[in-house]
């Protein structure tokens, strides 16, 4: 017999061939039947009941199931299949019914069950991923059926970015390995990638569809390092800095640092001009970049204000222009532009601008150029034929730079005078007569050359002799002294003599007293020598007279200080002049030590005074022993007028400079310490001290025993200086060698005196006498040589 099961398998095949011979799609019913519901989703385990009914009476009816079967029951119109738990995977539940026939229906079941678990994990890889690698993630579902409802979705973020189904229509659960190839970049470091195992049950299946979630997996994305916002090559502007520049990013962060030379550097310090060149950043896994910095900053000009030139000069103004990028530079002149450097004229004098330009901003300086030339041509000076007695102007004029000077040659008579106005010069002759007629030379001179002009006046009705001669001709004469002067002629005369100031003389020797001259301004007068001749009329000479006083005193300070000067600073020193006259011929000369420094004249014409002169100085350590020293010196006086100054003798401070001796480093072994010797320069004496651990030893001699730092100061009432020195101890093997060598000279020492012992007993030791000498009856350790002396013996046993 067979089983039941054999038998309800049979039962189904027998079913379904009849269903099949009748060709009816879908159902082999020919008397109506109706599942209620029709179609079912089950969870595996969970109860379940169907409803099968017909609208015939009198029928019987059952259920042939794996699990749950309903044996036939007659006169029913409907029968429930019930299954408190389901647990047949591919049971397939199908109602039947009797009347006349048999009619079967099938019902559309699924048994399903959920993922016991998902789970993602990574394939032959833990740790951090590498930026550009190929890595595979693996999706495991756990017991899921049926398989070919599932649908794995693989989500990154919450992006899905893969979606997986099965075609395997196995009922029974089965576990499913799904994987997913992924190559990370930086932007997914952080990101969370799941999958999800979901059951597409349809619209009878539950709602939401089952749906089991991996545990996210998070991925680490290492890379870099890298450079960002790093361009070969920088322009900025000074004052900006390299910070924002050359960004290092990466995962794990890399150290960098940057250096400029080998030297490291802050790149948020601000820049400078100088601060152009190569950089280098470098990371802690040697990856370096190197960019060139160019720092951009405007021209700047540098010049005088005023040049001074010859003509005729090649010349080019000593400016100097700086800035980066290189600056176009363009000179004007009256709002032409000019090429420098160019040969100068009299006509280019004037004023200059210097523009220079570039790309970050632009600068302008402008100068006086003034240049310099010798007088030209004399002009407005002509031969003069004038009437006795009228008035003469004779104009020379020139032009030149410096403004020219002039001098006058001609006969010296009372009644003319030399005017020098607005850069020409007028001499005025007052009632031209005898006297004036000749020759007037005017020269017009400057440092850079003279030019010379002669013309000749000539007074109508009247002769131009007058042989008068004076000696001496020109006097130069101390205040309070006298001289002689002699007037004298070849001629006859009616009359001479002198006039002097106020007063007239017939006598051919004038005795000149320079106390007559005090009153007068510029401490000079006319004296003239006068003549009335016979046949030739009147006329006179005149003679030049200079009268000097040697300064009271001439003396020589500081201005606002005293004591000590510091070196660096300037001081100005003040020459005071006390009583001298003229003052239009005085010189003050400046000395420093027997060098002349200085000279200085005055214009004043008030006589005598007391006249101030000053010199600015700034002091080095080397005018510690400098004596300055003003002269006051009158020209045309003789030299023996000159009166000078007392000895000024400075005395310059300066801050303390240690000196080269001090090392920086001092090797130092144990139990021998070492003394560190300090020096330093400057004045005064600076004051010398150590400091070791916050430690302070006056003095410049220190005995150290133990490493460290050790600080050397030096200072004083200037400033201070300072000095590091590193000490290092060293093992000492001195006692050793010396302990050794001294054991080596006393086992010599020992060995020595051992044969030199030997020695003296073998060749030394014996018997001794004394020749000549015989035994004192007195004293027998007294031997006698047959003279008067004695000589004390004493025995030697041997």
């Amino acid at each position: 017999m067979l089983d039941h099961t054999r038998q309800r398998d049979l039962f189904r095949i027998l079913l379904a061939l009849l269903c099949f011979c009748r060709q009816m799609p879908g159902t082999c019913a020919t008397i109506p039947l109706q599942l209620d519901p029709p179609s079912i989703v089950v969870p595996f385990g969970s109860p379940v009941s169907v409803n099968c009914s017909t609208n015939v009476t009198n029928a019987s009816m059952g259920w042939e199931a794996s699990q749950g079967q309903k044996d036939m029951v007659e006169n029913v119109t409907f029968i429930t299949w019930t299954v408190k738990s389901l647990v047949h995977w591919d049971i397939k539940p199908i109602c039947f019914v009797n009347v006349n026939e048999q009619d079967m229906l099938s019902l559309n079941i699924t048994v399903y069950k959920p993922p016991d678990r998902v789970s993602i994990s990574t394939v032959g890889h833990t740790g951090p991923m590498i930026e550009g690698s190929q890595y595979e993630l693996q999706c495991d579902v756990q017991n899921v059926a049926p398989v070919h409802l599932l649908t794995v979705n693989w989500y990154k973020g919450q992006h899905l970015v893969k979606r997986e189904n099965f075609s395997d229509m196995n009922e029974f659960p089965v576990n499913e390995t799904l994987t997913l190839q992924i190559s990370p970049h930086r932007g997914d470091d952080g990101t969370q990638y799941r999958c999800e195992a979901e059951l597409q049950l349809g619209p009878e299946g539950p709602q939401p569809p089952p749906l089991v979630k991996s545990d996210p997996l998070n991925i680490t994305v290492h890379y870099g390092p890298e450079f960002s916002n790093c361009p070969d090559v920088v322009h900025l502007k000074e004052g900006e800095s390299l910070a924002g520049y050359c960004n290092v990013t990466g995962k794990p962060l890399p150290h960098s640092y940057w250096q400029r030379e080998g030297v490291p550097i802050d790149p948020a310090i601000p820049l400078n001009r100088t601060s152009s060149g190569q950089y280098k950043i470098i990371t802690n896994r040697n990856t370096t970049k190197s960019l060139k910095v160019e720092v951009i900053y405007g021209p700047e000009i540098s010049c005088e204000l005023h040049y001074t030139v010859k003509e005729n000069e090649y010349f080019r103004p000593s400016c100097t222009v700086v800035g980066y990028p290189l600056s176009e530079i363009i000179w004007y002149k009256d709002g032409n532009i000019v090429e420098f450097p160019q040969t100068m004229y009299r006509t280019d004098a004037g004023q200059y601008t210097i523009t220079a330009s570039n790309s970050n901003s632009a600068a302008s300086h402008t100068m006086e150029i003034d240049v310099l030339y010798p007088p030209s041509e004399i002009s407005e000076l002509q031969d003069v034929q004038v009437s006795s007695g009228e008035d003469v102007v004779l104009k020379c004029s020139s032009n030149a730079n410096p403004r020219p000077r002039y001098k006058w040659i001609y006969h010296r008579t009372s009644n003319v005078r030399a005017e020098d106005q607005d850069g020409v010069s007028l001499l005025h002759i007052t009632r031209a007569g005898g006297d004036n007629i000749g020759k007037y030379i005017c020269i017009a001179y400057n440092d850079l050359g003279e030019r010379t002009q002669t013309v000749r006046v000539g007074v109508q009705g009247v002769k131009a002799t007058c042989p008068l001669s004076i000696s001496p001709q020109h006097v130069v004469l101390e205040y309070g002294e006298s001289i002689s002067v002699e007037c004298s002629s070849k001629e006859s005369n009616r009359n001479w003599g002198w006039k002097f100031l106020d007063s007239v003389s017939n006598e051919s020797t004038l005795v000149i007293n320079s106390d007559l001259f005090i009153d007068i301004v510029g401490w000079n007068g006319n004296v003239s020598c006068y003549g009335d001749f016979v046949g030739l009329g009147y006329c006179q000479k005149d003679l030049d007279i200079t009268i000097y006083k040697r300064p009271d005193r001439v003396s020589i300070s500081t201005v606002g200080h005293t004591g000590p000067m510091i070196e660096g600073r300037e001081y100005e020193l003040q020459c005071d002049i006390q009583n001298v006259a003229p003052v239009q011929l005085l010189t003050v000369n400046w000395y420093k030590g027997n060098n002349l420094v200085k000279n200085q004249s005055f214009d004043e014409t008030t006589n005598p005074a007391d006249k101030t002169a000053t010199l600015k100085i700034s002091p080095s350590r080397n005018d510690i022993k400098t004596q300055y020293h003003c002269e006051a010196k009158l020209k045309p006086a003789p030299d023996n007028s000159t009166v000078k100054s007392d000895l000024l003798n400075i005395t310059v401070h300066y801050k303390p400079a240690i000196t080269d001796k001090l090392p920086r480093w001092v090797p130092v072994f144990h139990d021998y310490p070492a003394v560190l010797v300090c020096e330093a320069s400057g004045y005064p004496p600076p004051t010398i001290a150590w400091i070791f651990n916050n430690n302070r030893s006056e003095g410049g001699n220190l005995t150290v025993k133990e490493n460290g730092v050790y600080k050397c100061i030096a200072y004083n009432s200037v400033g201070n200086d300072s000095r590091v020195v590193n000490v290092v101890m060293k093992e000492d093997y001195l006692p050793l060698i010396a302990g050794f060598v001294a054991l080596v000279v006393v086992i010599i020492s020992v060995i020595f005196l051992s044969i030199y012992s030997i020695y003296y007993k073998n060749t030394k030791m014996g018997h001794y006498t004394v020749e000549g000498a015989k035994p004192s009856a007195q004293n027998g350790n007294i031997a006698q040589n047959g003279k008067d002396s004695t000589i004390p013996m004493k025995k030697i046993m041997v």
